[in-house]
């Protein structure tokens, strides 16, 4: 696990623009108040990719998709009065292929901003 920042796109820009001045990682970490370490991680990921930024992080796939998502607000949007239960099974008995807890489904009704259910 890091422990500072990733450094952002333009402090990459000039990590390898002083690199390529053929300034020392120590002197570059001191300049851009990065570890010397960050610096060499930049310089060789740029050597080795020619990438300024590391890939982006991939983690778990989300349970109900972007496609879902619509889905999700009609059902709670036209069952006002139902309750997170309520509205969690309708959606198991609708959806055979993708079952999903009460916490699960709270948690995509609050991305979506829709709060307060009824209990």
């Amino acid at each position: 696990m890091p422990r500072g920042t990733e450094p952002t796109a333009e402090e990459c820009r000039q990590i390898i623009g002083m690199h390529r001045a053929e300034a020392s990682f120590r002197r570059i970490s001191a300049l851009i108040g990065k570890s010397k370490d960050c610096v060499a991680n930049v310089v060789n990921r740029w050597k080795e990719t020619g990438d300024l930024l590391p890939k982006k992080r991939t983690g778990r796939n989300p349970i109900i998709g972007n496609m879902d998502l619509p889905r999700v607000e009609l059902l709670a949007s036209s069952n006002r009065e139902s309750s997170l239960e309520q509205l969690t099974e309708t959606w198991n008995k609708n959806n055979t292929d993708l079952q999903v807890s009460s916490k699960t489904f709270r948690r995509y009704l609050h991305g979506l901003n829709i709060r307060k259910r009824n209990p």
